[in-house]
């Protein structure tokens, strides 16, 4: 059994969140702008990442990832998966509305109205669970199982993406990149307690490399999310699916037990909900103003390695 973890600053783990929040914003706006503007593509594989790493704006996008995933190591370097990963919640509050400064529109006040229901419903949950420091590492069974349920099903919402009509397809990739994101929090939080007993700790386990894995197939379903539809559709599941994960794995695997008292557990609940219900109304205020740009027309020799063109898109 591994060790509690000491009681640190909640303040440092939160201010890296935050910083790690702005930067995954600035990275999903111009990675989305890139992959709405590229050659439709019906495909989950390298070929569309190839495309866009030919794209200045997508490879700003992933500098500016590779920042946030940086700052999200020493948030959880510092602090618990339970509260690093809802505080990611906050990107939001930086995307969609960067997303409309692409644009070229303005926010209206009711998009400020539920911007403000986001960080208030964060901080209700947080304030309400106020959860338990856990162990520094999680008990690898655990994590492997609890992580492999939590991938399957991503996977089945990657199935059901292929298989119903297009205008779900966007939200369907995004819940299962969310699913994923949540998982990779988790390995992520397991290498850096491994790394903290050497550097070279982590290479002689299992789940850096699982990182690699499941943070790579996070990446291509971000992105295919990203051209299946607008930033509006796949971002709120992405955003909502994502702490809940999370959240479930720290409990779970790393101990990091919320407060269970029932005043504290309808707090949690209430915070949560009204954390979800304004990502959600926030989403569809920016989806009437953000626009919807032509995709690039395809190479022949694209056309050629391409699959049958999908029908079009529903904007509504």
């Amino acid at each position: 059994m591994h060790r509690r973890d000491d009681q640190t600053p909640v303040s440092a783990s939160v201010v890296f969140a935050v910083l790690s929040a702005v930067s995954f914003a600035l990275a999903t706006v111009s990675q989305h702008w890139a992959a709405r503007t590229s050659h439709p593509s019906t495909g989950l594989g390298l070929g569309l990442l190839r495309r866009l790493a030919r794209r200045p704006l997508w490879l700003l996008g992933l500098v500016s990832g590779a920042v946030g995933l940086a700052l999200h190591g020493l948030a959880l370097s510092r602090g618990q998966l339970t509260v690093v990963q809802p505080v990611l919640v906050s990107g939001l509050l930086f995307a969609l509305p960067l997303s409309l400064l692409v644009e070229r529109t303005s926010p209206k006040w009711r998009e400020w109205v539920w911007a403000v229901a986001v960080v208030f419903g964060l901080a209700m949950f947080l304030l309400a669970a106020r959860p338990s420091p856990g162990v520094p590492l999680a008990d690898e069974g655990a994590l492997a199982g609890l992580g492999g349920a939590v991938m399957a099903a991503a996977a089945v919402a990657v199935a059901l993406a292929a298989t119903t009509v297009r205008r779900h397809r966007a939200a369907l990739l995004g819940t299962a990149a969310g699913l994923s994101f949540g998982v990779t929090a988790a390995l992520l939080k397991q290498v850096v307690g491994e790394l903290a007993r050497g550097p070279l700790v982590p290479f002689t386990d299992w789940s850096v490399y699982a990182l690699l894995l499941v943070g790579g197939s996070g990446l291509v379903l971000t992105q295919t999310a990203y051209q299946a539809g607008r930033l509006a559709a796949s971002l709120p599941p992405m955003t909502i699916v994502d702490p809940i994960a999370a959240v479930a794995i720290g409990a779970l695997c790393f101990d990091e037990q919320l407060t269970a008292q029932p005043l504290a557990v309808a707090g949690q609940l209430v915070g949560f909900a009204v954390m979800t219900v304004a990502v959600i109304r926030l989403a569809a205020l920016t989806a009437q103003d953000d626009g919807e740009p032509q995709a690039a027309p395809a190479r022949p020799d694209e056309q050629v390695a391409s699959l049958p063109p999908e029908p079009a898109r529903c904007t509504g």
